[in-house]
């Protein structure tokens, strides 16, 4: 894919914890130029989850018995960097994105809402058989529900997220640069002129913060597509919080 000049998203590799530390004040987080990377946009924002005290919570989340983990989706739920990936032997039927970008120190993770069913759902779908690889495959499904929202990734962007996957799914975790009331007012704008010549299968774009997409894993509420819930809930299970891989 070609990659184009984006107003509403940039590319950026540096990991979370890298940023953390690099950021003081408001002074430049790495080559960060967002002159006010925004809170949720209060026109479309909602309070998802009622999330309980940071603490007490993780206490609960991550001290969960092995019960919790459902190998329906494959017998692993494992992870990695794409730059440590060897494309040639990841056979998954299903590939997605989940977009997230880093807010006053915190995640904000962009997912959706599926026109059909209305669960929070990743940017993804399956695999094809022109698909160079799964990652390309997460790409263009990436490319083709969020409406060019985020811009155009070309795949050598991709080297330093973060995928989870199982024999069957593949989720890759994008860091990105983005002011979110843009973001939203473009997929806004671009769905009502998809929805007058077609099917759109995102119906609208939703901000979640770590603890709130966490907690929407592990009780599944609000509602969640059950192969993105399954395959996050069992890495969360098995390997921990995913915070320390982004």
């Amino acid at each position: 894919m070609r990659k184009r000049s984006n107003p509403h998203g940039t590319y950026k590799s540096e990991g979370f914890k890298n940023r953390r530390k690099s950021s003081e004040g408001n002074e430049a987080r790495g080559n960060l130029s967002i002159p006010t990377l925004v809170q949720t946009p209060t026109y479309m924002r909602r309070e998802i989850l009622d999330v309980d005290e940071h603490d007490t919570y993780y206490e609960k989340t991550f001290k969960s018995p092995m019960k919790d983990y459902n190998p329906r989706d494959g017998n692993e739920a494992e992870g990695c960097y794409i730059k440590n990936m060897d494309l040639r032997k990841q056979k998954q039927k299903r590939s997605g994105f989940i977009i997230y970008s880093v807010v006053d120190d915190k995640i904000i993770y962009g997912m959706g809402i599926d026109s059909n069913s209305g669960e929070i759902t990743d940017f993804g779908g399956g695999v094809e058989s022109d698909d160079k690889n799964v990652i390309c495959a997460g790409l263009r499904e990436f490319t083709e529900e969020t409406l060019l929202s985020f811009g155009i990734l070309d795949e050598k962007d991709t080297s330093e997220f973060f995928s989870i996957y199982s024999d069957s799914v593949m989720i890759t975790f994008a860091h990105l640069d983005f002011n979110m009331d843009e973001v939203t007012k473009h997929f806004d704008s671009e769905r009502i002129k998809v929805k007058e010549t077609g099917k759109i299968e995102v119906d609208r774009l939703v901000w979640m913060t770590h603890d709130e997409l966490t907690k929407c894993v592990r009780t599944n509420s609000p509602k969640m597509y059950e192969r993105v819930r399954r395959l996050i809930n069992n890495f969360i299970v098995k390997k921990g919080d995913l915070l320390q891989y982004l």
